[in-house]
This record gives structure tokens, C-alpha cells and sequence, in this order.
């Protein structure tokens, strides 16, 4: 009768501890904070191959002409300061999430437009430009051309969660 007993409080107990466990695991989660476009443009810049990508937000009307810039939130971007390379790091953040495929349009002409400036002038960045990353996530719009591509559009993919 006592070994019932004492088999039954510690199987009270077990239970007692995997459910406050499997209660605590179901609490709510820290909203995860959002990063602006510049700050998204930034973290990306630290994985190009190409490092010395400065900001050339203030020619990006003559980049990315097709872009309907009042429809746009914020954006950044990033590339070389000099016409020798053909990495370019560009993130936009459309005011409605119902614009972002006409940015993500934008972004794939001016990935073409790099492609073509390399096409008979640098065959290795020519290379590069062929292999430009366009992505699009919620109002986010993401251009990447760089020898890590792949991997800056994954974590593109991550950061805008």
C-alpha cells in the first residue's frame, strides 16, 4: 500500500514538472525588431565578397529610373565607388506591400543594366552580374550582386523575418 502511494506522488510529481515545462516553452516570444532597409543593406554589405561598398542612395534615381520612388518607404543602396566591380548590395521597402512586385521589376532591370555595362568590359565581373539575385519578401525588395549572392539573399531572407 505505501509503494502505491509513493509511486503515485512521484508520477504526480513527473507529470507536475513536464507540464509547467511544456507551459513554459508555449509563453509568448519577444516580438523580433524590425530593421530598417539601411540597416538591412548593412548587415548584407559584411558577407560581399567585395568589401568598400559605400552608400549610393543619392544616384539612385539615375540606378533604378524605373522605380517609382513615391512609393517607396525607405531604401539603400550600396555599391563601389569606382566602375570596376559590379557588386551592389540594394534593399527597398515599399510604403505598401501591394507596390513591392513593381520595385522587385525595378530591381531586376537594373540587375540587367549592370549585366549589360559588363558584357564587353570586365569578363569575371561580367560573370558576377550574370548571377544578380533578385528577391522580394512582404514590402521588402532585395537586389544582390555580388560572388556571394546566394548567401547574401539567404540571409536577406532571414532578416526580414
Amino acid at each position: 500500500m505505501k509503494k502505491q502511494k509513493i509511486l503515485r506522488i512521484l508520477s504526480l510529481a513527473m507529470l507536475t514538472v513536464l507540464l509547467t515545462g511544456a507551459l513554459a516553452g508555449c509563453g509568448e516570444q519577444e516580438p523580433k525588431e524590425e530593421l530598417s532597409a539601411g540597416q538591412i543593406a548593412e548587415k548584407l554589405a559584411v558577407l560581399a565578397e567585395a568589401q568598400g561598398l559605400e552608400s549610393a542612395a543619392d544616384y539612385a534615381d539615375v540606378f533604378y529610373g524605373q522605380a517609382d520612388f513615391d512609393k517607396v518607404e525607405e531604401f539603400e543602396v550600396l555599391s563601389p565607388m569606382m566602375n570596376v566591380k559590379a557588386s551592389e548590395i540594394a534593399v527597398f521597402r515599399a510604403k505598401d506591400e501591394s507596390d513591392a512586385p513593381a520595385l522587385q521589376l525595378a530591381l531586376e532591370q537594373r540587375a540587367q543594366d549592370v549585366q549589360t555595362s559588363f558584357e564587353f568590359y570586365l569578363e569575371d565581373q561580367y560573370e558576377i552580374a550574370q548571377n544578380a539575385i533578385v528577391r522580394r519578401k512582404g514590402a521588402f525588395v532585395c537586389l544582390v550582386i555580388d560572388e556571394n549572392a546566394s548567401e547574401i539573399a539567404e540571409e536577406f531572407e532571414k532578416l526580414v523575418e
